[in-house]
């Protein structure tokens, strides 16, 4: 407090409106709501820390955004380079759909007697085991709204890059059976009376 200057007791409603929104509004917007100084912020968030409160005045500026496609948290969404507005799973398994489609149109002009063979043979799909999936974090304490956040964004872009090495896997997987299935149709093409 500044020399000759009054002291202005905090009432329960800016109480209640520093704990709700510490974290989720930048501290220069919570003194100008409050009317008080970043100084008389910072002590009260300093004594509700010494009750036991979990406080902390540092602001969340998440670095995710929700995909349109899939309603998920992604880090993918917000790439400069992402032209599709989708996150990099959805944009993997489009692709791995357009795969398949292409893959049924070749099957089916192959003869009956390969398709019959390719399907005993190349249609079981193996490969590498797969990483384990990330897990949730976990807290001892309750944690701050910062913490928590961070810790939740950086939980989706764990998941997020679990699944688009899964997918990219698969992909490449799919697309390896097409070119597959494409050299075969050539080579029938090219000798007929094999």
């Amino acid at each position: 407090m500044r020399l000759g200057g009054r002291r202005i007791d905090w009432t329960l409603d800016e109480v209640t409106y520093l704990l709700d929104n510490a974290g989720r509004v930048p501290q220069r917007e919570l003194c100008r709501h409050l009317r008080r100084s970043s100084e008389s912020v910072r002590q009260m968030a300093k004594r509700l820390r010494s009750q036991g409160y979990a406080i902390s005045l540092r602001h969340f500026e998440p670095r995710t955004a929700v995909c349109p496609s899939c309603g998920r948290e992604s880090a993918t969404v917000r790439d400069p380079e992402n032209r599709t507005g989708f996150c990099r799973p959805c944009q993997l398994r489009m692709q791995i759909r357009a795969t398949d489609g292409a893959i049924s149109d070749l099957m089916g002009r192959l003869p009956a007697d390969e398709r019959a063979t390719y399907e005993e043979t190349e249609s079981v799909l193996g490969g590498r085991a797969i990483d384990p999936m990330p897990r949730r974090p976990r807290y001892d304490a309750p944690p701050t709204y910062y913490e928590r956040m961070r810790a939740e964004e950086a939980y989706a872009i764990a998941v997020e890059q679990w699944e688009v090495r899964r997918l990219t896997r698969e992909a490449r997987a799919k697309q390896k059976r097409k070119e597959r299935i494409m050299r075969k149709l050539r080579d029938l093409r090219n000798f007929p009376n094999q």
